[in-house]
């Protein structure tokens, strides 16, 4: 498609012998500027594309000679000593000392909620009005 607009626009300029322009730049140089930039993305493609292939055939190389990698073995760096915990983690509601008096604390100041709800269709009077009225 390129190349059919790079020779349609040399033959309008030998016709004309003027520039194509396109945004007061000529549209040849826009092109060849087009087709460098798309050269260079498909010879990085290309290099990654064989970067990955080296990279796994490294891989099926070693796993030859070592043989595979078990999914089981734990990965350096991790410490088997004593001073790790063991178990599940703690949540932040275990972690806070004072957890067993926010849970109950929390509990009953729901149920209190529960109990004061002001009704949607509630209209409040102030006391002057009740008095006014006679109630």
């Amino acid at each position: 498609m390129v190349e059919s607009l790079n020779s349609k626009v040399k033959a309008w300029e030998l016709e004309r012998k003027i520039p194509f322009l396109y945004d007061k730049a000529p549209l040849l140089h826009t092109l060849e500027e087009y087709a460098v930039l798309r050269r260079e993305r498909d010879e990085e493609k290309r290099r990654s594309r064989e970067q990955k292939r080296l990279q796994e055939q490294f891989i099926a190389e070693q796993e030859a000679l070592y043989g595979s990698r078990s999914a089981n073995k734990k990965p350096l760096g991790l410490s088997t000593s004593a001073n790790t915990m063991v178990g599940t983690p703690t949540t932040r509601r275990g972690a806070n000392p004072f957890s067993h008096h926010a849970n109950s604390t929390g509990k009953q100041r729901r149920e209190s909620r529960a109990h004061n709800v002001t009704p949607v269709n509630y209209v409040a009077l102030s006391k002057e009005d009740s008095v006014s009225r006679g109630c």
